[in-house]
This record gives structure tokens, sequence and C-alpha cells, in this order.
């Protein structure tokens, strides 16, 4: 549902429609902003357990999650929880590993297929990693489609993320694409885990 929400950089950037889930990030480095959000044909969730949002014991297990200093995300999480059940998101219950090779194929025909993670992948043993990264490379041998890939490299070796010497612990935002068949990989930015800073200064890898 991130098209329902509002976003606000600190250079002055707002995207969005008025929103109970207003997101503020500072920004650095020159992020390029877009003019509009981008539209979206469709979208589509994976999880191994999806959580029941018309249960409240599930709910209060979910706000429970959320760490008891942060009352901001814990506010926001209430707000965008108001917002699915009012709409609530397509959500199929699967193995990222062994669905989101099919999962590209089903989204391709409603326009250009885009995976993202988002500090998940650190969850999956090194094999299950590859093993994602393998079933994205057979996808992109039939699909044309990218990857938004924002995860912490020191925390999920083996991804094509683009680090240091000694991998960061920092969050790295990286754009993966396959196009006819050829994987390019590009470092954008390191950013806080949370959203809350974007740095946009250091250089693509």
């Amino acid at each position: 549902l991130w098209d329902a929400y509002s976003y606000e950089y600190s250079s002055g950037g707002r995207l969005g429609v008025a929103s109970s889930v207003h997101l503020q990030c500072i920004d650095r480095g020159g992020v390029p902003v877009p003019a509009m959000m981008p539209r979206r044909a469709r979208s589509l969730g994976l999880d191994l357990e999806p959580l029941d949002l018309a249960d409240d014991q599930s709910v209060r297990w979910l706000e429970a999650c959320v760490w008891p200093d942060q009352a901001d995300r814990f506010a926001l999480l209430v707000a965008a929880i108001g917002l699915a059940r009012a709409a609530p998101p397509e959500i199929r219950r699967a193995d990222a590993v062994t669905a989101v090779g099919t999962l590209v194929a089903e989204l391709a025909s409603s326009g250009h297929a885009t995976v993202t993670t988002s500090w998940v992948l650190n969850y999956l043993s090194a094999t299950q990693r590859l093993d994602f990264v393998a079933a994205l490379d057979a996808a992109g041998s039939r699909e044309d489609f990218s990857w938004v890939c924002v995860e912490s490299p020191a925390q999920t070796v083996g991804l094509p993320i683009p680090t240091t010497a000694e991998p960061e612990h920092a969050t790295v935002v990286s754009l993966v694409r396959w196009r006819h068949g050829e994987r390019t990989v590009t470092r954008l930015a390191t950013a806080h885990p949370h959203g809350y800073w974007l740095d946009w200064s250091l250089p693509a890898g």
C-alpha cells in the first residue's frame, strides 16, 4: 500500500496523497526525488505466515514487536494497519525463495515487474539467499524486471550488493536490473534501516 502513504524529504520534496501514514526522511547527497508517484498496476506480497489484520490478537502481537522507545513507529504502524484493514493488500502465503520466479512472470503481464526486499534476506540462510538470487536470474532469462534491494551487506553475504572490502553493516540501497537476460547492479545509496535518513552521496559501485 505504499502509494496510499505520503512522503516528505528534508530537501523539500513531497510525494503521495494526504494520508494518516506520513513518512519523513532526512536526505543527503542530492536524492533525485521524483516529481510524482509512479503508477502501480498491481502489488502482491509473499509471506510464509501472513498476518490476519482482522484478528485483534494478531494485530496486538504485531504492535508489541515495535521497540517500546519508538513511539513514532508505533503510531505509524497503527495508521498503516488502519489503511490495510480498509483496503486489504493482496498477500500470498508462499516461500519467497521458491515462489519469486513465478511471481515475476505473473506480474510481468501487468507491466514492468519490480521485486522489493527490505531487511528480510538476512533472515534466510546463506544457501537460501543464493537460491533466491538464482531464482531471480532464472526469471531474468525470460522477463525484463528490476529488484530494489535494501539490505545490509554484512548480514546478507552472497547477494549481488556492491560493498566495501569489508562488508558494511549499514543498509545499502541497490537497484538490480535484468534486461535481455543480462543482470546489472547499481549501488544507489545508504540508508537508515527504518528510513529516517537516506544518503545518496556515496559513489555508485
